[in-house]
């Protein structure tokens, strides 16, 4: 056998290697993209689909109007919102005052149907027995006198918010005055006297574990509690506040083309990176969301077994 052939059947093994590699990969491939596009519904989790309606409306106003889709995605620890139970009397004293505002008093508000209640409710009967492993949904009942109860909501992201215990241990730790083991202070928030829920009686640390900013949370809290020292007044007068998002126009329905980012105040006197990373991170979910079912994959995400952080999916 000479040099030439020799070389005619390394190439043509070679040919048929690259050709069966090739196959292969494609056949990988296309189990991958089989996987990737299985798609979950709504009786996975034990809904039925007249649940749909509801379901969309409510993490349309939890996770899009109240911004919890970055705690459920992004690197948002902790939501909180209020959900109000309106009498009858206090909605027709809200339209009587709407009615008396000037026009442009009116384009400041939008006076619609407030459900936030009805979804709660429905929500509440069922969320317990979702497998939820990284999410915890925790409601305080509170009384506003003269006006009524109302319930105090936090969507809780365990993972993200015992790291942030961890990396902000010393300043955590110094407003308990005690040592304490995040994971298991995290989880005992379902315990309304847990020592957990300390850290929302201090400006700085609401600020942080709802995502604002350690930078952001610290100005608020001397812009607006009292300092007496004038070189921290003269500090914090050099920074203008700005808010971190525009209202958005709440004559819009929610959707993942009309949200906020997380509001707060900014102080940052160039780009805030707070902002920008929701910024980034809302381009982000937009993604996941493109081509998939809102509801179900919302489920999916709530119901994961593992918590990954978004840049990571």
């Amino acid at each position: 056998m000479n040099k030439k052939t020799n070389f005619r059947i390394v190439i043509a093994a070679s040919l048929a290697l690259v050709i069966f590699a090739s196959m292969l990969f494609f056949w990988a491939d296309g189990c991958q993209v089989k996987l990737f596009e299985k798609k979950q519904t709504l009786e996975t989790f034990g809904f039925a689909e007249d649940d749909r309606k509801w379901l969309e409306d409510f993490f349309q106003e939890a996770l899009l109007g109240e911004t919890a889709i970055y705690t459920l995605w992004g690197s948002k620890p902790v939501t909180f919102f209020d959900v109000d139970y309106p009498t009858p009397e206090m909605i027709e004293s809200m339209k009587s005052s709407y009615s008396q505002m000037s026009d442009d008093e009116k384009k400041e508000y939008f006076l619609g149907e407030y459900n936030l209640d009805v979804l709660w409710t429905k929500w509440e009967r069922v969320v317990a027995k979702l497998p939820m492993n990284n999410y915890m949904f925790i409601k305080h009942s509170k009384e506003r006198p003269g006006i009524g109860s109302y319930d105090e909501i936090y969507f809780i992201n365990k993972p993200l918010t015992i790291q942030l215990l961890r990396e902000e241990y010393t300043l955590f730790e110094s407003l308990l005055g005690q040592e304490f083991d995040p994971e298991k202070l995290v989880l005992s928030a379902t315990n309304s006297n847990s020592l957990f829920w300390k850290f929302f009686q201090n400006s700085v640390t609401t600020g942080i574990l709802l995502g604002f900013g350690k930078e952001n949370s610290r100005l608020f809290t001397w812009q607006y509690d009292e300092v007496t020292d004038q070189a921290t007044k003269d500090y914090v007068a050099s920074f203008k506040s700005k808010p971190s998002d525009s209202l958005r126009n709440y004559g819009l329905k929610l959707s993942l083309k009309n949200y906020p980012i997380p509001t707060f105040k900014s102080f940052y006197k160039d780009k805030d990176p707070v902002v920008d990373g929701y910024r980034k991170e809302r381009n982000q979910i937009n993604k996941m969301y493109n081509g998939q079912d809102f509801v179900a994959l919302t489920l999916e995400k709530l119901c994961s077994s593992e918590w990954t952080p978004l840049e990571k999916q």
